[in-house]
């Protein structure tokens, strides 16, 4: 779970922007087809593959069986995974001046939106036009003259 939630920290903007660009093209082009986003992930195992997979069912009381080799295999696919995140992370945009250094990271993790109010400047006081207040006095004397 945790490769999980430091590959979605990792990759959330470039999914928001990659959801983001297929709305657009398809606002763009309505009558046009497109095959829908799919997720890379793997499918789900079916139920052979589980029964394959026996040794991940633990039973209270009985002896813990040797490490399977898909175990293995899925041990050697996290340390990849996490070895290919790592690269990715540590990618540098190069500046123009090879003497300035680099402009930061390619691919920064997205911190999520801010929680502080957005400070906006007030709104401009629109004065009344002269028929409006005009109409604002005849109205409010008709009210007195009803009294």
């Amino acid at each position: 779970m945790a490769d999980r939630a430091e590959w979605e920290s990792a990759t959330r903007r470039q999914r928001q922007l990659a959801v983001a660009a297929d709305a657009e093209l398809r606002r763009r082009h309505p009558g046009q087809y497109f095959a829908p986003l799919r997720s890379a992930e793997p499918e789900p195992a079916t139920g052979a593959e589980r029964a394959e997979r026996a040794e991940l069912t633990i039973t209270a009381g009985e002896e813990t069986a040797e490490m399977g080799q898909w175990m293995k295999d899925l041990a050697a696919g996290r340390r990849t995974f996490a070895d290919r995140l790592a690269d990715r992370q540590n990618v540098k945009i190069p500046s123009e001046d090879p003497d300035y250094g680099d402009l930061g990271q390619a691919f920064p993790a997205w911190t999520g939106p801010g929680r502080e109010p957005i400070l906006q400047p007030p709104k401009p006081e629109i004065p009344p036009s002269p028929r409006i207040l005009e109409r604002v006095t005849d109205r409010d004397a008709d009210w007195e003259a009803a009294d």
